[in-house]
This record gives C-alpha cells, structure tokens and sequence, in this order.
C-alpha cells in the first residue's frame, strides 16, 4: 500500500498530469495522494512495529521543519504564517515520510530507484524532441518570459527553485534553448539535478546484466550527460563532475579520476556547456551570486538564531541566494542551519559505514553497492547545489529517504553500523558549520579584492 503511494506521488511530482491535462486541475492530484500516502504510512509505522521511527533522520527533519515554521513565525511576528509555512514545505516533507515509511527492503528500493530512472528518461526523450524538433517546445523549453510560471496544478510556488533569471545566450545575445521538466522539474536547474542524481542510480537497474551491462550503463549514462547539457545548467555540470569523480574514483582509483574529471571539465568548457555563460567569477551573474551571498552573511549577522525567516531572503534582497547552504543558513539562522547540516552529514557518514562493509556476505554486498550508489548521488546534488537555492526542494529528501531507508533495511538484516558518539558527531557537524560559513565570507572577501 504504502509503496503504491510513493509511486503515484512521485509520478504526479515529476509529472503533474495538470500541465498535460488542465481539466485536472482543480482536483489537485499531487496533494490528495500526499494525504492518502501520509495515512498509509501512519498504519506502516503500526505494521513495520515502529521501525521508521528507528531513524535518526525522521527526528532532525522534524526538527528542522519545526525551526522552519517558527522562523517564519518570528519574522512575520504572527502565528497566521504557521499554515503557510507548512503547507510550503508539506511536499519534501511528504516525499520523505513516504520514502522512509514505505521502502523497507532491497527490492522495492530497486522498484523507486527504477522508476525514478525512467521517469527521469521520459523526461529527457520530451525535451530531447522540444529541443531538437521542437515537439511540445511550449511545454518542455524554459521560456525566460515565463520563468516565474509554476504548474496551475501545484500547491506551492518555489519562488527560490529560478536561480538564472538572466538566460544564457548565444554569440547573437539572442536567448540559449534550455530543456525543462513538468511538476517540480519545471526549472531547467532542477531538471539538471534530477540528471545528476539519477545517474549513480542507473547501475542499480542494470546490476544483474552481464555481457552488456558496461554497454547499457554507459549509453543511458551518456544521455543523461547529454540531457544537462539541453539544460545548460552551470550548477548541474558541476554536480555531474562530481558524480563522475565519485563513479570513477570507485573503479580507476582517485588520482586517475580527478584526471578524467578535468578532462572532462575541459571538453564541458568547450562545447559551451553553460550555453554563453562562462564559469569565471568575473561573469555578471557570478557577481551577482556572490552578492547575494553576502547579502546572506548579513541577514545571518542580523539574526544570528533563527534567521530572517523560511522563505524570507527574497524580501531582504531582490534575488535568492543562488546557495543552497547560504540560503538556510540566512532564513533559519544557525540553529536550522546546524540540523539541516546535521541530516547530510549524518546520512552521508552513514553510507559510508555501509560502504566499508566487509564484502564476505552477499545481502552485505548488496548493500555495501547500494550505500555507494546513494552516497554518489547525494553528494553529486549537494555539489550542484552550492550554486543553486535547493535547500528544500522534494528531490533532495527523496535521496535523504532512501538512504534512511537503506539504513533500517541494514539494521534489520543485523548488519553491523558502528557510528561515532553522537556528542561528537554534533561537534563534527557544529564545527563544519562554522567552516562553511567562514568559507562564504572568505569566497566574498576574495571576489571583492579581485
């Protein structure tokens, strides 16, 4: 039951019928399946004798979300924001609560990670004929007059998921063709980290496959590399350079790695991947994110506790914060800041304990794969992330899920995951806080003296 949910959800997120059949509209499928979904796993937590509850990740993003809403609350100094907020966040936080609810053992991990493969591949067979063919070209090319358009479908506006207002243009300053996605993947930005993420997962599907699973891996590989490229995100090519780093590092060994890597980032440059935007920190628009992160270091010195607010930077400074980290950091102060951190850098530590997993036992193996899978993704979409405003869009927590999940699914099948105290993870995590940010501002400092 619980899975079915997810699957729907997942399908009306990243497609939401609406865009494709207006009538449907007013019914609002997306958020009728949440509530249905979130009903259901309510029973799985009763069923599965309170195993959700078993992770760690449930009680920071609780946690987290309850920082959200009264930063908001806080800065609106009325608890009318109280429901705003809530209903702004309900769809990462759905997302999550049915991933960790309902996936419960390796094989429907495979089923979401499929499917969410496939999903990402109708997607890009979509924009691959808007963008060549021009098939539907109103529907799946980023239109720059129509960038603030969210679906008519959707229950909440993202006002910080269009991070380039400035389109990419070409020799002819006429504006760059860019692909996009339905539901909440309209913004090429997100369709490219969607790509990104998606790509470590395709491994999973063809695990089992022999004498042609290089062949297979590597084409549908190469075209979600080329599906960034349709989007011309700047932040998702550098998340597809890490995903790459972690994929090759696994198989050559790092040093030949950060080799291939560069070449890469070489051969990205040249066939203008950013679509006439250049990567230097002397481009227009990266002056201006680096203003905005400044802007961010103020609005954090002005309310160091809690913020200026979930979904606030847009009233403090006319663009968003164009990073992830900045951006929780200035509306939900350190103490969100510090949970937010603390569910990436718990999840991603505790992938690579399941990483280091001897290799003696098969169910370990399948996990030690499956943990190395996951860790790739995330760290492919935080990468990316710390160009974009992506702090609390749905797709992150779907990763956060499935790695929580991964976790119960090891923990039930007694397999060992010693993890440091948690006195001294939370000194880990409140230490790379404060790097993180003394990173912000020396990145600022040096583009200033530049």
């Amino acid at each position: 039951m619980g899975i079915f949910f997810l699957i729907l959800y997942l399908f009306t997120s990243f497609i939401f019928p609406g865009e494709i059949f207006p009538g449907l509209i007013p019914y609002h499928l997306p958020y009728w399946i949440g509530i249905g979904g979130l009903a259901a796993s309510l029973v799985l937590v009763f069923v599965r004798r309170g195993a959700p509850l078993r992770s760690i990740q449930v009680y920071i993003l609780f946690g987290f979300f309850t920082v959200l809403i009264l930063s908001w609350v806080i800065a609106d100094h009325s608890w009318g924001a109280l429901p705003e907020a809530s209903k702004q966040f309900a769809p990462s936080l759905t997302m999550f609560v049915l991933t960790v609810c309902s996936v419960d053992s390796l094989r429907k991990l495979n089923v979401v990670t499929g499917f969410v493969v496939l999903l990402s591949f109708m997607i890009l067979a979509q924009g691959f004929a808007a963008y060549h063919f021009g098939i539907n070209k109103k529907m799946f090319l980023f239109d720059a007059a129509r960038a603030e358009e969210h679906s008519p479908e959707a229950d909440t506006v993202d006002e910080s998921s269009t991070d380039d207002p400035d389109e990419p243009a070409n020799e002819d300053d006429a504006p760059a063709k860019r692909i996009r996605g339905l539901g909440i993947l309209h913004d090429p930005n997100d369709l490219a980290l969607s790509f990104v993420a998606t790509l470590p997962l395709i491994s999973i599907g063809v695990r089992r496959l022999r004498i042609m699973r290089f062949l297979l891996a590597f084409l549908l590989s190469a075209a979600l590399c080329y599906g960034v490229y349709l989007t011309h995100s700047r932040g998702g090519t550098l998340g597809l350079l890490f995903v790459l780093f972690c994929i090759f590092a696994r198989r050559v060994g790092r040093l030949r790695a950060v080799m291939l890597v560069g070449i890469l980032a070489i051969g990205a440059v040249a066939v203008d991947i950013g679509g006439g935007r250049s990567f230097s920190v002397q481009d227009e628009s990266a002056v201006g994110r680096i203003d905005a992160w400044s802007e961010g270091l103020q609005m954090l010195k002005s309310q160091p506790i809690t913020g200026v607010g979930y979904r606030q930077f847009t009233e403090h400074h006319p663009l968003t914060a164009h990073n992830s980290f900045v951006l929780c950091f200035a509306e939900t102060g350190l103490v969100g800041y510090f949970l937010w951190l603390s569910l990436l850098g718990i999840t991603l530590l505790q992938l690579q304990k399941l990483k280091d997993l001897p290799e003696s036992i098969p169910l370990e193996l399948d996990i030690r794969r499956h943990a190395s899978i996951l860790q790739a993704a995330l760290i492919g979409f935080m990468a990316a992330a710390f160009f974009l405003s992506r702090t609390y869009v749905p797709f992150l927590y779907l990763l956060i899920g499935l790695s929580a999940s991964l976790v119960l699914i090891a923990k039930k099948n007694d397999v060992p995951l010693v993890l440091p105290t948690y006195v001294r993870i939370g000194a880990l995590i409140a230490a790379s806080e404060l790097a993180s940010i003394f990173l912000i501002y020396i990145i600022r400092e040096l583009e200033f003296v530049a």
